[in-house]
């Protein structure tokens, strides 16, 4: 794809400018919250190649629906790119696995790309949430 986004499940996107650059909240295997929760479907072998091809992972909170424990071997070896969460404890995390980690700063675009940036933001619960846009579509 030479530019746009794929759909995965609950949070999971690929977005990709001329071939996939970021995924987020990668929940691609097992399941979340001690089995109460599964996949629906199975994931598309080209959206599964696609993860790993990726350079950067977008992690918007530590719900298992968002950073899920089964899928972290597809995207061990990617950049991760955090919001700036209350403590820190994904990003101690992540960077004691040996990952490289970016916290992105709040309400700012960041650029990924040629054509895609990320814009992070917290929420009054703490938690986060992302936009991306593109110069050519999206925007």
């Amino acid at each position: 794809m030479d530019l746009g986004f794929d759909t995965i499940g609950n949070a999971t996107l690929v977005c990709y400018d001329r071939g996939p650059v970021l995924v987020t909240d990668p929940w691609v295997r097992g399941s979340a919250y001690f089995g109460s929760w599964g996949l629906s479907h199975a994931v598309p072998e080209q959206q599964l190649e696609a993860i790993p091809d990726s350079e950067f992972v977008w992690i918007s909170h530590g719900h298992p629906d968002h950073l899920n424990a089964d899928s972290e071997s597809v995207f061990s070896k990617k950049k991760i790119l955090l919001p700036d969460h209350y403590g820190g404890r994904i990003a101690r995390a992540d960077r004691g696995a040996g990952r490289e980690v970016t916290i992105l700063e709040d309400r700012k675009w960041h650029r990924l790309s040629d054509r895609i940036r990320v814009f992070a933001w917290r929420t009054a619960t703490r938690t986060a949430s992302s936009s991306s846009t593109s110069t050519d579509c999206c925007s």
